[in-house]
């Protein structure tokens, strides 16, 4: 048995303030379909604040967030791939008068791949998204899930492919409209075959905010509109069968501002048909 030539990139690394996956740099074959759906949970004990200090939460920790998410491609054309994630996340977080809580949708995103570019070996796709709000206002004492906004994103990805290993890359921008600040957004990915049922996963991803005067009336250490983070993510994908593989996966902060450093322990199932 051997992994398909395309190597689905797909890490969904859980980042502060949204959620989000970034498809591999090769639009997926006409008539095609890839599905992750994945269960996710993040806690933490600790942040960095506004400086890049790390510090305790102190009486408001420790703060967790469970996340069930589902990324999806279809490839409309040849070169053109549609693309969709939503999550639904469920939050809780101490406090000296008790524990706070926030559920809901962090918003529904919706967006394309277009190939420009493609060789034997790489390919140089662009992308584009939008960020359809949730809808929902958090209550008082409610922790905020999703920053009920709209948002537009673009990027270019790139990708190198091999019998045995990838290398998939990407960096874009996103805008919103409103109060949360707008981003720099990267990600590196690299996979490589340890059999042909065994594949190793390492990913680099950064968001980089570019408003620090952006701030919400009600947040947490993972909703900040302003925050700077890089993260690195290990994970094994194991082939049950064709078209059909499970993805545990880590991720932890290396360095970050205004964010928590919780790691992230991640269960995805990729599909392709």
């Amino acid at each position: 048995m051997k992994f398909p030539t395309r190597y689905a990139a797909v890490i969904a690394l859980i980042l502060p303030g949204s959620s989000s996956a970034f498809g591999a740099a090769l639009p997926q074959p006409k008539g095609r379909w890839f599905l992750a759906p994945q269960i996710s949970y993040y806690s933490t004990n600790r942040y960095w604040n506004k400086q890049g200090t790390s510090l305790p939460l102190g009486d408001y920790a420790p703060f967790a967030k469970k996340e069930i998410s589902l990324y999806g491609e279809y490839g409309l054309t040849r070169d053109t791939t549609l693309t969709f994630k939503t999550a639904y996340d469920n939050l809780t977080q101490s406090s000296p008068g008790g524990t706070l809580t926030g559920s809901g949708f962090t918003g529904f995103d919706l967006g394309l791949i277009h190939g420009l570019l493609r060789g034997e070996h790489y390919a140089v796709s662009l992308y584009a998204q939008v960020l359809i709000p949730n809808g929902q206002t958090p209550g008082s004492q409610g922790l905020l899930v999703g920053y009920d906004r709209t948002g537009l994103e673009g990027g270019v990805l790139m990708g190198a492919y091999y019998r045995k290993a990838f290398i998939d890359a990407g960096i874009g921008y996103r805008q919103y409209f409103g109060y949360p600040s707008n981003q720099i957004r990267t990600y590196i990915n690299n996979g490589y075959a340890l059999s042909p049922d065994w594949q190793l996963l390492l990913g680099f991803s950064g968001d980089f905010g570019t408003q620090s005067n952006a701030t919400l009336r009600i947040g947490n250490v993972v909703s900040e509109p302003y925050y700077q983070l890089a993260q690195i993510s290990l994970g094994v994908r194991y082939r049950l069968e064709p078209g059909l593989s499970l993805v545990p996966s880590i991720s932890f902060p290396v360095w970050g501002h205004n964010t928590g450093q919780g790691r992230t322990l991640s269960m995805s199932l990729w599909t392709s048909f």
